[in-house]
């Protein structure tokens, strides 16, 4: 019965071992996920960024548009003229 008992207590002992190795496993998947979550912000941040400067882009592209349509007309005026 002794054996047995020391037998059972090698095998928790392993399969401490293991789940310790288990939770270290997790503890770095978990730190590697935080710093992808921190990444991504990051990303996320610069393409907010980019997106104003395309929207302020645009709105400039939208002035010089209408700009060159009425020198456009103008100058279809002084042609007709």
């Amino acid at each position: 019965m002794l054996s047995l008992n020391r037998a059972a207590d090698g095998f928790l002992d392993r399969a401490d071992g293991f789940l310790d190795r288990a939770d270290g496993f997790l503890d770095r998947a978990d730190g590697f996920l935080d710093r992808a979550d921190g990444f991504l912000n990051k990303e996320n941040a610069f393409l907010d960024r980019a997106e104003d400067f395309l929207n302020k882009e645009n709105g400039f592209l939208d002035e010089e548009n209408g700009f060159l349509c009425r020198e456009n007309d103008f100058l279809w005026g002084a042609d007709s003229a």
